[in-house]
């Protein structure tokens, strides 16, 4: 074969350079595309995985050491799942309710359970509702470092050891230790350089926030935005169906039993007595942190144990209204309606201080942040489909709403369909009111000025009402009224 001249090899250099920058481009591009496409599957697969994640159960370290102990003597848990991106510097806190045990017999029985021992708490348990990692559910704190307080001790995190003493039983009443020690832990990886700290909480969850509000606030520097938002935990001081002041009787136990009395603020136990200073109305005058309070008009819990607790209703002539309000009669839905009464003017106390917000709806249900299905879907809770504001508004472009409507024997939508033991709520709708304020007949929520899109979720009103990670600030000048029909 005959050699190559020097202009046939330099044009055929110059045809394999064009062939290899050709080819060099077609596998950049190539390689570009499968790195985006698997990128994309990739933090697809991890919001995923982080959606249906299980959390597992963390045991408080050197809890022995530090005396905090469940009931039984075993340490508390929490469940924590770190934040990321946007949410990486703010913390949001939920204690589990359960309840409390007013006698040796009760906590002793409990302290066999996972609200009395660490021993019986699942290792693994998913997040919903608040505490979920998915955007469509949870989309104002679904990226934030996010703890779910495992509840062990009885008392709302309120109990003190002096008493053990007195009692000899072997329980340990360590919950005010837990508190302070599961608080410490969690400053310790992270949580003292939050941004945002947000401390919530459901039915004894919610009283023990209460309780706990401004000490929380005390863990951060004034720089770092501090609420707290109580679920379910505005426990009244009524009397049952018989007269009997049974809540205020069984309080005055746990205080009793559980040496509560430290935990409740000085000013309150100084005017009377200390089991009346752990109803929430009391605790609420004297907190200074902004606080947020979600609660049903028609409280399922309190209807059964504190309007109809068991003992008031020894023939069961309740039974069917306590199951299902839609079998309640005339008589039972003006019983109904007289403890919704007794709630509104429970808050109507508190519509003019600034710091406190609320959302009350007419659902016979108990907590509704920590579920998905009441937190943020087409079924949870949530303001009419108009929204708009008030005509000559003292303050630019506030919200005036009417809800809270009483009970009515016609089904309505806007609350999760009935499971066993409670029933759909009834009614949701919301209208718009005049905007102005009539005295004794309504209640204040905060809520910030760009209008809450329309037609908010619970969640929206949590976030971004009461001024975390929503769109709009804390404004005392931006509120809601809520008034009755």
């Amino acid at each position: 074969m005959p050699p190559y001249s020097s202009s046939s090899l330099r044009s055929l250099l110059q045809w394999a350079k064009k062939d290899y920058a050709i080819a060099a481009f077609a596998f950049a591009f190539t390689f570009t595309i499968l790195l985006i496409y698997s990128r994309h599957n990739s933090t697809t697969l991890q919001q995923q995985q982080l959606f249906n994640h299980l959390v597992p159960l963390t045991l408080l370290h050197n809890a022995n050491p530090k005396g905090a102990l469940c009931l039984d003597g075993s340490p508390p848990g929490y469940h924590f799942q770190k934040g990321f991106g946007s949410g990486s510097r703010n913390w949001l806190l939920h204690i589990e309710g359960g309840g409390w045990c007013n006698s040796i017999a009760s906590c002793s029985d409990r302290k066999m359970t996972p609200l009395g021992s660490s021993k019986y708490m699942e290792t693994e348990v998913p997040l919903s509702g608040i505490l979920s990692s998915d955007p469509s559910q949870n989309p104002d704190f679904f990226n934030w470092n996010k703890v779910k307080i495992r509840y062990c001790d009885g008392a709302s995190f309120a109990g003190h050891p002096e008493s053990e003493i007195k009692k000899g039983s072997g329980l340990f009443f360590r919950g005010q230790i837990i508190w302070e020690a599961i608080m410490d832990e969690l400053l310790s990886i992270g949580m003292s350089k939050a941004k945002q700290a947000f401390l919530s909480g459901c039915s004894a969850g919610g009283l023990a926030t209460l309780i706990h509000c401004d000490d929380f606030r005390e863990y951060f520097p004034k720089k770092t935005t501090v609420k707290c938002l109580a679920d379910a935990g505005f426990f009244l001081d009524e009397k049952d169906i018989l007269g009997n002041s049974t809540m205020r009787s069984f309080y005055h136990d746990v205080v009793q039993l559980q040496g509560v009395v430290k935990s409740l603020q000085k000013d309150c136990i100084a005017r009377m007595e200390p089991f009346k200073c752990l109803f929430p109305l009391e605790i609420i005058k004297n907190i200074k942190t902004p606080v947020f309070l979600v609660h049903p008009a028609y409280d399922f819990w309190q209807i059964h144990n504190i309007l109809v607790p068991k003992g008031s209703d020894p023939h069961g002539r309740w039974k069917r209204c306590r199951l299902n309000l839609h079998d309640c009669n005339a008589n039972e839905i003006e019983i109904l309606h007289h403890f919704r009464s007794s709630l509104l003017k429970a808050v109507n106390e508190f519509q003019l201080r600034k710091e406190i917000g609320m959302f009350i709806d007419s659902c016979f249900i108990h907590c509704q942040t920590w579920m998905g299905e009441t937190w943020h879907s087409p079924n949870s809770p949530k303001i009419n489909d108009k929204i708009q504001p008030a005509a000559d508004p003292p303050h630019p472009s506030p919200l005036y709403l009417t809800t809270v409507p009483r009970l009515d024997m016609k089904m309505q939508e806007g609350c999760p369909p009935m499971g066993r033991g409670q029933a759909e709520h009834q009614p949701k709708h919301f209208t718009v009111a005049d905007g102005r304020w009539h005295k004794g007949t309504g209640l204040v929520r905060m809520m910030p000025e760009y209008g809450c899109d329309g037609c908010p979720r619970l969640s929206r009103l949590a976030a971004a009402c009461d001024g975390v990670e929503g769109r709009g600030k804390w404004n005392e000048r931006c509120w809601v009224v809520i008034r009755e029909r």
